[in-house]
């Protein structure tokens, strides 16, 4: 999956996972000892108001101790579930000042500021909340969270397991530790392994059945992913959900529902650019190149420097035959994103279609030096390498494919072209025999074969093989006389 990187860290989870069920009773908002579980297990959202208002007249009432900082505590909790982070950091910003060395307090304080973006003083109280209490386990997956923000992943792995073995209960650790491991894909099993557990503890939790749902489309699993997916949309509509099923469905070849879903993902999320990129791609594969060029032109208005997004609306422009625009997309796709295999041989095919084979050579030498066990890409190279007049080049190339792939058609094809401009008729004629044992009516392969058997004097077997290429196609003979070897395919770059 490219462009949009789902990642499910956000206070819902630092503040719901694993915590039980919800304590009902209006008595409780006047019992200071119970105020400050009452704003954890709250929802975030509208529901959680009328709590934020008794919060606050609560906090009004306390003056002193035990029963004034659960309240302020409580309020930052509260107050951030509605979405007000001036508000949930005074009250946090109060705690902290009338009890410096409290732990849960400098937590608070710490989360809200995460949640407001300024990390530097997250990470700071974080800090120091697990030096005073390192038992906290809550502040363990914050600070998780800011590492992974900051790239540093073996620090937030660290955390997030802290926090397992501190509070086995909590879902949400093993569910980040699982987000974490599927985003630097290096292991889906034990990934799932930890969403399942996540899913043991709360078998309800939409981040996780999207993250499990993601996972198993990423190990190949795409039926059980669309129905952890499906699950998570239960509730409601979920734009991670929707497009992460929206892949699936794509990888099924189901692409009216992959667009159904993209587009049910944008009415959630409008204009966001990682679900626009998709669904170009999957219009891109639908045929629809103009509403795909339309879609990526958003996304990248959105996300200028995306590389992915970059090559795919490549892709499109180059299957319209406009190779200068598709050049120009590649040129800033590579400038990113130099190693990129995919826009390196579709350049390199840009450049061979506009008639300059150095361009095209030089792309495509690149191109193999990153996987120079690509038999596309050889057969590709060898084609430019006949328009540059080294036939036995060519040759060369054509011979490497065919090793690591005995049964390439296109490479059989070109070879025998080549090996016919070197002289070696006969050997072509064979190559050609093979190739249409398995691929009878290919008519390229049959007027080829008749060129060949037509030069070794075999003239009424020639004959024939072009009489029944030309039946096939009638412009075969053309497209031969003007063929260039090397097999013209467009790279999709796996999306």
């Amino acid at each position: 999956m490219r462009g949009r990187v789902l990642s499910f860290v956000g206070a819902a989870w630092l503040t719901l996972a694993g915590c039980g069920p919800a304590i009902a009773g209006e008595g409780l908002l006047r019992d200071p000892r119970l105020i400050l579980v009452h704003a954890v297990v709250t929802p975030p959202g509208p529901r959680a108001e009328p709590v934020v208002r008794a919060i606050e007249g609560l906090v009004r009432t306390s003056r002193r101790g035990d029963s004034r900082r659960a309240a302020l505590l409580a309020q930052a909790v509260a107050a951030s579930k509605i979405g007000d982070l001036d508000a949930a950091l005074a009250a946090a910003q109060a705690a902290v000042t009338g009890w410096p060395d409290d732990a849960e307090a400098l937590f608070r304080r710490g989360d809200i500021q995460r949640l407001r973006g300024e990390d530097a003083l997250a990470m700071k109280d974080l800090d120091q909340a697990i030096a005073l209490d390192p038992g906290l386990a809550s502040a363990y997956v914050a600070r998780g969270v800011l590492h992974d923000g900051a790239g540093e992943r073996a620090l937030a792995m660290a955390d997030y397991s802290q926090a397992i073995t501190l509070a086995p209960e909590w879902a949400a650790p093993y569910a980040l530790r699982a987000d974490d491991r599927v985003n630097q894909g290096d292991d889906l099993q034990a990934a799932l392994a930890d969403y399942d557990q996540a899913l043991a503890l709360r078998p309800d939790s939409v981040p996780a059945l999207i993250g499990r749902g993601r996972a198993l489309v990423l190990a190949g699993a795409v039926d059980q992913g669309i129905a952890d997916l499906t699950a998570a949309l239960r509730p409601g509509p979920n734009p991670d959900a929707l497009f992460v099923r929206g892949v699936a469905w794509r990888l099924k070849g189901d692409l009216d529902k992959a667009l159904a879903d993209f587009t049910a993902a944008l009415a959630q999320a409008p204009g966001d650019p990682g679900i626009l990129a998709e669904r170009g791609i999957t219009l891109r594969r639908t045929g629809k190149l103009d509403a795909a060029i339309a879609d990526f032109d958003l996304a990248l208005a959105a996300d200028p420097n995306n590389p992915t997004t970059l090559f795919a609306r490549g892709v499109a422009w180059q299957r319209k035959g406009d190779n200068w625009r598709a050049i120009a997309d590649y040129d800033r796709a590579l400038a990113l994103a130099p190693d990129s295999q995919g826009a390196l041989v579709n350049r390199g095919l840009a450049w061979r279609m506009e008639g300059d084979p150095v361009r095209a050579l030089a792309d495509l030498d690149q191109a193999l030096r990153l996987t120079p066990d690509d038999p596309a890409v050889l057969v590709l190279r060898g084609g430019v390498w006949e328009m540059l007049g080294e036939p036995a080049r060519a040759l060369a190339d054509f011979d490497r494919a065919l090793a690591l792939r005995p049964d390439y058609p296109e490479a059989l094809i070109d070879s025998a072209l080549a090996r016919m401009q070197v002289g070696d008729t006969a050997r072509a004629a064979r190559d050609l025999d093979r190739v249409l044992k398995t691929q009878p009516k290919l008519p390229q392969a049959l007027y080829a074969r008749g060129v060949a058997r037509l030069s070794l004097g075999r003239l009424a077997e020639g004959s024939a093989d072009i009489e029944a290429a030309t039946a096939l196609d009638p412009q075969v003979g053309a497209a031969f006389r003007d063929f260039t070897p090397g097999v013209a395919r467009i790279s999709e770059g796996g999306q």
